[in-house]
């Protein structure tokens, strides 16, 4: 928890605990935060007041300066004066100041409000529920109007005194505030209007002097034009108030007339409010008619303009869970004001254009807008749209938003050169530090992508990878020297005329990619293999998006600003230390956990072995035990599987199905200790030692394990187990995930060749962080595996890095043995059931995104040909097979959902953290003991995974003999921790004790563990 989250919720819950209402809460909340900031808001100010104080100084002979010089005399000169009166141009950022400290608060506010569950349903004044945008007028929220309001009221005294610059800032600022705010939460919509009213009464503290006034107020030429314009209001009036009274008329109709009175008196109201507010735009035009037809609009407004159109354009196109409607009317609404903007240019540029061009550029133009306007129609209503001309029929079928919005964008870019031809050039810095600033830039940003974001993704998770630190070095250093080489000629190459534009592109993606991987990284949860675990995440809120674009374009500003004001030197050292920085944070990690010149998962595994030695080994004579660990198989899954395949029951002859079965934990690292050494090594024990790390006590408990087997003379033949280091554990026989003495097998598997070693993968990750928000759903799609059309079968084939953990489940019966005369003892990791779910069809193609339930049906499918191996080889009798899994299934990762039956009861008023835990506490124990026969059984006795180590090797063995008449067992409610080889405890949030049976959730006892 971030420490403004922290602040935000212990101001509200104490507000709460003496109110008893989270309407007023969250005003006391907004109150104490502006409480809070009051004194920097007060040094802002007087530093703010000292500015304008030696602008205004300043301002005369800087005007005299422009009106005498051009160009970089221009420059220089007003540099001096800057310099003579202590004056920098960065001092126009402190009245951004105020806003940039209250935005942390806010994005605390949003995340802790939003998830904030008591405040589901509670109403306040009138807002009907705090968790959801008010709805006061149907599909219009009054609490965002009312929050621009306050704040175009704040804005409007604030700076009655100040420039006209600051003042459009400001409204650009509140106009923003109502489109993000808009659709939110009334919740935070409440603390954020809230904070806008504490903000105006703050100016009778820091600004007494805007409530002064210096004239007297010009009523009588508001009366003079009130009169001259009363036939119109009147008109205008009447109109309003006619089409609210039919609306609110024919609502009443389709729905009731109960609250009819209170309905036209709004409707009333508002038509009053709306003539008001044209009386003052007819005032306005009036007194500023020649300023708005001879309106300007400076290079870098219309350029965002065209930049938001294009932004919007492709995060609509690109959006994660398909095309997105909102962004597509955002788009629309902002390349409309593009278009008008760039037509009234081109007809201004009228007298400086060929009139022979001029004329078809108009006809193109007008007929882009008559195709805009006939497309819409069929866009928004969804509906052909048809019309007759001279008994001609036109039709407009159903189009998409492609279609109405291609056209503007044509439309835009023919009047940008109609713009360009009359106004001005801007200004292009030239710095000698330009290429050290643009080569520290490429080296930052590429060296992310290719070494250090890997190395740290590497750190941070090492047991899902087969390589080290230094390998990643090696591996991407080619591809790292040559986009380095292209990048940097690219600079040499352009023309001199658009360095400064590949300058600021090349800053802002370093901005974006530091604060998008370092400051505020989207929250998509672990990296599974090719998929994150909350990839949910990725389909965000619209607003996201217009806050990144607000934010590139301000980017883009500064960057230019910085540039031209000759602040390159800070440039170039603020990239130097963040390279330093990002360097020194990756070795860091990786070196800490042992990921940089060694690994801790499977390297060790991949040595050059003896073609005999990549076997698995069984014995004819002598007894064999396997067990085998398919992670998060789902035990209630079983009963889908036999029904949907009923002739399991005589492949896996002899086994015992226990349904009945609780997970030691929801999560694997604190499972696995469990399941390998038994109960003395369950969670709750394991954390009473706070000096070992967590993997070390994993470890132990492997040693525990293979020492039992050592004692009953069993060789050991192992897979790598997780979070255990293998150097430390005593074993005959290690087997790789994958050997090159097995690519004999490819032809009878489908398997194209072994390829691939998965460092593209972690620089996809690296891209993908890095990338703006608009581009990360393209990004995520080509990193997740799929069966691309466009490949060919054999491509599909390949024995990928990600295939391979598959390809082994299917090698099984081609690289087991009959021929050793020894005792085996065989441990089988097999992660194929875990999410991401995929599987290997029978052409050796891979296929993903498939149901939890068909992932672990095509596991155990692969487990019945090796089952059916061993009865042909005569080793299945004298061997005991146990097959456990360490957790349930995570059902909220899988969008369709459930795809098996409930067996659960009672749990409908328990909420809903019990109801996952119900499924993901229910694991997998599947059992068959030496020269056992029949049908596969079910026994619905009590058991635990933690029951594995004494069934294989039949101490206390809770198989044997009848059922216990009860049983209590406990199961923790645990987290996933990637700091295994630091951290000494395991992260338990509660523990549920279990009595008999735990289908019944009435069994279920939460039980603290803290």
């Amino acid at each position: 928890m971030s420490p403004f989250i922290y602040i935000i919720e212990q101001i509200l819950l104490f507000s709460y605990s003496i109110t008893g209402n989270y309407g007023i809460s969250i005003i006391i909340l907004s109150f104490s935060i502006s409480l809070l900031l009051l004194p920097v808001f007060i040094y802002i100010e007087k530093s703010k007041k000292k500015d304008d104080i030696v602008k205004k100084k300043m301002q005369p002979l800087i005007d005299e300066i422009k009106r005498v010089y051009k160009g970089q005399e221009r420059f220089y000169y007003i540099k001096t004066i800057n310099r003579q009166h202590n004056y920098s141009s960065f001092k126009a950022l402190i009245p951004i100041l105020s806003l940039l400290l209250q935005i942390p608060f806010f994005i605390a506010a949003y995340q802790f409000l939003e998830n904030f569950e008591p405040l589901n349903g509670v109403s306040f004044w009138f807002i009907p529920n705090l968790s959801q945008p008010d709805g006061f007028l149907g599909s219009i929220n009054i609490l965002p109007i009312i929050m621009t309001l306050v704040n175009l009221i704040t804005v409007y005294f604030y700076t009655k005194n100040g420039d006209s610059g600051e003042r459009k800032q400001m409204l650009v600022l509140a106009i923003a505030f109502l489109v993000l705010l808009f659709n939110l939460p009334s919740g935070l919509v409440l603390y954020w209007t809230m904070n806008n009213v504490f903000s105006f009464f703050r100016l009778f503290i820091t600004n007494p002097e805007v409530f002064q006034s210096k004239k007297t107020y010009p009523i009588n030429r508001i009366k003079t034009d009130y009169k001259e314009n009363l036939f119109s209001l009147r008109i205008i009036f009447t109109a309003l108030v006619t089409i609210a009274f039919v609306s609110q008329f024919i609502w009443a109709f389709q729905h009731n007339f109960d609250d009819i009175y209170l309905r036209l008196g709004f409707a009333f109201f508002f038509s009053f409010v709306l003539t008001f507010i044209a009386f003052l735009f007819i005032i306005i035009f009036r007194n500023n008619r020649e300023a708005i037809v001879n309106f300007k609009v400076s290079p870098f407004y219309f350029n965002s303009l065209l930049f938001l159109s294009i932004y919007f354009f492709i995060a609509a196109n690109l959006y994660f869970s398909g095309e997105n409607k909102e962004l597509y009317i955002i788009t629309l609404i902002v390349l409309i004001l593009s278009q008008f903007v760039g037509y009234v240019y081109t007809l201004r540029a009228k007298r400086n254009t060929n009139k022979y061009l001029f004329i078809p550029t108009q006809i193109i133009l007008i007929s882009l807008l008559v195709y805009q306007l006939l497309v819409s129609s069929s866009v928004l209503n969804g509906e052909e749209f048809s019309f007759s001309i001279a008994k001609l029929n036109l039709i407009i079928t159903p189009s998409s938003w492609s279609d109405l919005i291609l056209p503007g964008f044509l439309f835009s870019f023919i009047t940008m050169f109609y713009y360009y031809s009359i106004v001005p050039k801007s200004r292009n810095a030239k710095t000698q530090t330009s290429f050290q600033i643009y080569s520290l830039s490429i080296f930052y940003v590429l060296g992310l992508i290719f070494f250090w974001n890997p190395i740290l993704s590497l750190a941070s998770f090492p047991e899902a990878f087969e390589y080290t630190g230094i390998d990643i070095i090696k591996n991407n250093i080619l591809i790292f020297i040559i986009s380095s080489a292209i990048a940097l000629s690219i600079y040499f190459l352009i023309p001199s005329r658009f360095k400064q534009s590949i300058l600021i592109l090349v800053l802002i993606a370093v901005i974006t990619t530091f604060i998008n991987t370092s400051i505020i990284p989207i929250d998509l949860g672990s990296l599974q293999i090719n998929k994150f675990e909350k990839e949910a995440n990725l389909a965000t809120a619209s607003y996201y998006y217009i806050l990144e674009a607000f934010i590139l374009l301000i980017l883009v500003y500064y960057s230019r600003k910085i540039l031209l004001s000759k602040k390159s030197r800070l440039l170039k050292f603020g990239l130097i230390a963040l390279n330093i920085i990002i360097i020194s944070q990756s070795l860091n990690s990786s070196i800490q956990s042992d990921s940089f010149y060694r690994t801790n998962s499977k390297q060790e595994m991949v040595e050059t072995f003896d073609p005999n030695q990549d076997l698995i080994r069984f014995s004819k004579t002598e007894k064999n035990i396997v067990f085998i660990l398919p992670d998060m198989f789902q035990g209630w899954s079983m009963n889908k599987i036999l029904k949907d395949n009923p002739e399991y029951k005589d492949v896996f002859s002899g086994f015992v199905w226990y349904p009945n079965t609780l997970s030691i934990s929801r999560v694997t690292n604190t499972s696995v200790p469990g399941m390998l050494g038994g109960f003395e090594f369950y969670p709750n024990i394991l954390n009473q030692d706070s000096l070992t790390s967590n993997r070390v006590k994993t470890t132990n408990a492997m040693k525990n394990l293979i020492h039992k087997a050592h004692d009953k003379d069993f060789q050991i033949t192992m897979t790598k187990f997780p979070y255990t280091n293998m150097d430390d554990i005593s074993h005959n026989h290690k087997l790789p995930i994958w050997s090159d003495h097995w690519n004999l097998h490819k032809n009878e598997l489908n398997i194209a060749k072994a390829t691939d070693n998965g460092f593209k993968i972690l620089t996809q990750n690296a891209l993908f962080y890095s990338a703006p928000l608009f581009l990360k759903p393209k990004i995520y799609n080509q990193m997740k595996l799929g069966s691309s059309e466009t490949e060919s079968l054999n491509e599909r084939r390949k024995n990928t890095w990600i295939a391979k953990k598959y390809n082994f489940l299917r090698l099984l019966p081609y690289i087991s043995t009959a021929e050793d005369e020894n005792p085996n003892f065989i441990m089988i990791y097999s992660s194929v059931p875990h999410f991401p779910w995929n599987y290997i069809d029978d052409d050796g193609v891979l296929i993903s995104d498939v149901s939890p339930t068909k992932s672990a049906q095509w596991s155990l499918e692969k487990f019945a040909l090796w089952i059916k191996w061993m009865k042909d080889n005569e080793v299945y009798d004298n061997t005991k097979i146990v097959i456990a899994s360490d957790h349930g299934t995570t059902w909220e990762k899988y969008k369709p959902g459930l795809d098996i039956d409930n067996p659960f009861k009672n749990y409908e008023d328990k909420g809903q953290l019990l109801y996952d835990m119900l499924f993901q506490l229910n694991a997998l124990l599947f059992v068959k003991d030496y020269n056992s026969q029949g049908q596969v059984k079910e026994d619905w006795r009590m058991m635990s995974n933690a029951d594995v180590n004494s069934i294989m090797f039949e101490e206390e063995n809770p198989t044997i003999g009848a059922p216990p008449k009860h049983r209590t067992l406990t199961g923790y409610v645990s987290w996933w921790n990637k700091k295994i080889d630091t951290e000494t405890q395991y992260n338990i949030q509660h523990g549920y004790q279990v009595k008999n049976n735990i289908f019944d959730a009435n069994n279920w006892e939460k039980i603290n563990t803290k």
